[in-house]
């Protein structure tokens, strides 16, 4: 791991990085003038550098450069391009490389590790390319300064536009580099605004080359929420940026941002170079594992609140259940064994006996008309009525229950009303059951049952002096087995007459709600369409 740290394209690379390009390596040794790559062979998908020794390029047998610094590479650039370039390599000297496999797929759709590798070749290249362009700067330096001075100085020119001649080529090896890549790489003035951007720039964001140059970066990349390009500065300064960002061109495209300081010989600030990797796909994938997880989280909870209400309905149900069942068979049971001899008696036991069953067919049928109408398979039978003669019912069967109170009951309509469309058996449970919670919870006072006919609809409004309902149970009022708890009434049932009330309402494409302070009553709203589409 020393050595592979102290070569100098690996010098910006942290240690876990070096890792994780480890097991692709290989060190290799070869002798004296051995054809390391031959030009035109798609089978050596190798990259090299160089530990010792040196090698020179040759394309169509034309030498093009040496290569003898350790840390210089040379091979087959598919790691960044799906293009095949190559050229014929030699070596000068008995040579140690450090071989790297390219043969990375390029698929659109690759591994997690084919784009971290590919990603850490790219800083890695970025790296070599502003240390040759620094090194050609330099020299190009010298050359022009050559120019001006003494003939001396001419007589080595040849020398010297020779060098310049190799910085060259490796200045368009590495243009190259950048050209064929397929992420977008800008180069950016000190100044924030882009100097050059390479094909792979119009290719990822459809934007023409000229019509970014001269702007300022800030305006087109924007980092991720959190991130301010003040904390982007300093990290920069450090050595390099990278993150989450989005770029803001024709359309807004979420990109794997990157930024490293160019520096010339001196350690000088010359530019920037930003490398930016188009990573929608990315995050197809996780919006879309992010809402699968969602929907996971919302199906637990429904199955946790479904099995909250199927403990609460065993509780309940078995309660309401056992109670008259017990009662019948304590009933049954003392008359099967002839312990009630008296015709009063037994008159009275068999009364107990079909009150009790008559609560057990009310029960099961409200169970079985919730289910029904939940899944839409209730048949309700639309005949024409008036509503006012089912109040008047109501109040009358509830007058004999109140009478021991100080409750008056009492039934407002207007003089003539207009005959509406509805089931009349469901309707009558709707006004028995807003009826019976209103009796149970009002100890004094009056219970007013009024009707209203605007156009095309019936509003009947049921309203008690009774204690009223907390503000905590309002919103849980039409939910299965929510039970409006009393201090001064016995509760009874298993909470269903209210939801039951809500399906059949709906069902007749009508309207439920309730209004109620503590203290001051409670007021039951029904809206019913005189004419609903039997269809729905």
């Amino acid at each position: 791991m020393a050595w592979l740290r102290r070569l100098p394209p690996f010098l910006p690379l942290k240690d876990a990085e070096r890792e994780s390009i480890l097991p692709f390596c290989s060190l290799r040794e070869f002798g004296e003038g051995e054809t390391l790559i031959r030009e035109g062979d798609p089978n050596n998908s190798n990259v090299y550098f160089i530990l010792s020794g040196g090698v020179s390029v040759y394309v169509k047998d034309k030498f093009i450069l040496t290569l003898r610094r350790p840390g210089d590479i040379f091979g087959e650039m598919s790691l960044v391009s799906d293009e095949h370039r190559s050229a014929t390599v030699k070596t000068d000297a008995p040579t140690r490389c450090l071989m790297i496999s390219s043969a990375l797929s390029m698929d659109e759709e690759e591994s997690p590790q084919a784009w971290r590798l590919r990603y850490l070749f790219t800083r890695m290249f970025s790296n070599i390319m502003a240390e040759k362009l620094r090194i050609t700067s330099d020299r190009a330096k010298m050359y022009e300064d050559a120019i001006l001075q003494t003939k001396r100085v001419k007589a080595h020119s040849t020398d010297l536009e020779g060098q310049v001649a190799l910085n060259l080529r490796q200045i368009r090896l590495y243009s190259f580099l950048v050209d064929s890549a397929r992420d977008a790489i800008l180069m950016i003035g000190l100044d924030g605004t882009i100097e050059r951007v390479n094909p792979a720039f119009e290719t990822l964001f459809s934007i023409p080359p000229g019509e970014v140059t001269g702007r300022g970066y800030r305006d087109l990349i924007i980092p991720s929420r959190g991130v301010t390009w003040d904390d982007i500065s300093e990290q920069v300064d450090k050595g390099g940026w990278s993150g989450e960002a989005v770029f803001a061109g024709k359309t807004i495209i979420p990109v794997d941002c990157s930024i490293f300081l160019i520096h010339d010989a001196e350690r000088k600030k010359i530019a920037y170079s930003v490398f930016l990797t188009d990573i929608r796909q990315r995050k197809t994938y996780e919006n879309h594992i992010l809402q699968q997880r969602e929907a996971l989280t919302k199906a637990n909870e429904e199955l946790k609140k479904m099995d909250r209400l199927k403990d609460q309905f065993m509780t309940l149900v078995s309660h309401e259940l056992r109670t008259p069942i017990t009662s019948i068979l304590a009933a049954m049971e003392m008359m099967t064994m002839g312990l009630v001899d008296d015709e009063a008696q037994k008159a009275e036991f068999l009364g107990m006996v079909w009150q009790d069953a008559q609560r057990l067919a009310r029960l099961v049928d409200k169970v079985m008309a919730i289910s029904k109408l939940e899944s839409n398979q209730m048949h309700l039978d639309f005949e024409t009525g008036q509503l006012d003669e089912q109040l008047k019912y109501q109040a009358g069967l509830f007058r004999d229950k109140v009478a021991d109170k100080p409750v008056v009951i009492r039934v407002s309509t207007p003089p003539a009303t207009r005959p509406t469309r509805f089931d009349q058996k469901w309707i009558r449970e709707v006004f028995h059951q807003v009826m019976e919670n209103a009796v149970n919870f009002t100890e004094k006072g009056e219970i007013l049952l009024e009707l209203t006919q605007p156009p095309g609809i019936s509003r009947i409004i049921i309203r008690d002096t009774g204690e009223g309902i907390h503000e905590e149970h309002m919103d849980n009022l039409f939910n299965k087995f929510e039970k409006m708890a009393s201090t001064r009434y016995q509760e009874q049932g298993i909470g269903l007459g209210l939801p039951l009330s809500f399906l059949i309402v709906k069902a007749h494409q009508g309207k439920i709600a309730i209004r109620s302070k503590i203290g001051r009553g409670t007021e039951v709203s029904i809206t019913l369409p005189d004419q609903p589409s039997e269809d729905s």
